[in-house]
């Protein structure tokens, strides 16, 4: 009978234990913080998490109605251009990545041409005035979290960055 008893006991515990690590994992920082998934996103509600990233995020609409967000990263001014947009408030499938640099006599196509071939994710081309534009498309559809789309701003401020050094800007 103490042998059962004490074995209830050890049971009791072991089921406890495992009780209380379960609400442990359930209130850890990972689960605490599932982010929300977001298949579309609007102006408004990048802008706001633009903000918590650390950057200034000016909204305006664009000549097609969209919504379009003013911003800088690594020094250099660039846009965040919203597509495939629809209700009101717009809610967008995906967003570009932009910044043009003006330069007086433009600048040589083989240039950007080479950071085309060297780095992923961005693609550079030179304007009809010979002056340089690197982008970045991002599409929503799908899913993805706040987490992704801030790990999406880095690349772009990296890829930035090098891009004016690449140009010499």
């Amino acid at each position: 009978m103490a042998k059962t008893k004490a074995k209830t006991l050890y049971s009791q515990q072991k089921f406890t234990l495992a009780v209380a690590l379960g609400l442990a994992v359930l209130a850890s920082p990972a689960t605490a913080s599932a982010q929300q998934v977001y298949e579309k996103i609007g102006g408004e509600q990048l802008a706001a998490l633009m903000q918590d990233w650390g950057y200034r995020a000016e909204l305006g609409i664009d000549e097609y109605g969209d919504p379009l967000i003013e911003t800088s990263a690594a020094g250099t001014g660039f846009e965040v251009v919203f597509y495939d947009c629809a209700g009101e408030p717009a809610q967008c499938d995906s967003i570009m990545l932009t910044s043009g640099f003006d330069f007086q006599e433009g600048i040589n196509p083989a240039v950007t041409n080479e950071w085309n071939l060297k780095h992923r994710f961005t693609r550079a081309y030179n304007d009809e005035e010979g002056d340089p534009i690197i982008e970045l498309d991002y599409s929503l559809v799908g899913g993805v979290t706040a987490g992704n789309m801030k790990e999406l701003f880095e690349l772009w401020e990296s890829r930035l960055g090098d891009f004016t050094d690449h140009i010499d800007w």
